[in-house]
């Protein structure tokens, strides 16, 4: 394996960490408003700059797991982590999961497991 695929999967695994993060930051921000000022709340636009790069950051998991799978040799993989990619409507959806109530992003969590496939090879 050459050091560009496992400089690209420690830029991924870092990624993933920046999501989580801004995940995290996400849930905060939004504790302080009600569902009826998310909009307009104290915290509207950092939490709309939040938003804004989670998705950048789901968006750039996704990506560099498909340049990673062509990378090494997985053409097959880079199909099925577009074709997941695109499957997801709205990468800024964000739910609360049910076993913990914490804040979860169905496409960063398919991205993140896509991506640990590969992880595991590098």
């Amino acid at each position: 394996m050459n050091i560009e695929e496992q400089l690209l999967t420690a830029s991924i695994r870092n990624t993933v960490s920046k999501a989580e993060r801004m995940l995290m930051k996400y849930q905060t921000l939004s504790e302080n408003n009600t569902s009826n000022n998310i909009d307009v709340g104290d915290n509207a636009q950092e939490l709309n700059e939040v938003q804004l790069h989670l998705v950048f950051l789901i968006e750039k998991v996704f990506r560099d797991t498909a340049i990673l799978a062509e990378r090494l040799g997985l053409p097959a993989y880079r199909k099925d982590v577009v074709r997941k990619m695109r499957s997801f409507a709205h990468f800024e959806d964000i739910e609360i999961s049910h076993w913990d109530l914490a804040f979860h992003s169905p496409a960063l969590a398919a991205a993140r497991a896509l991506y640990s496939s590969l992880a595991v090879m590098t």
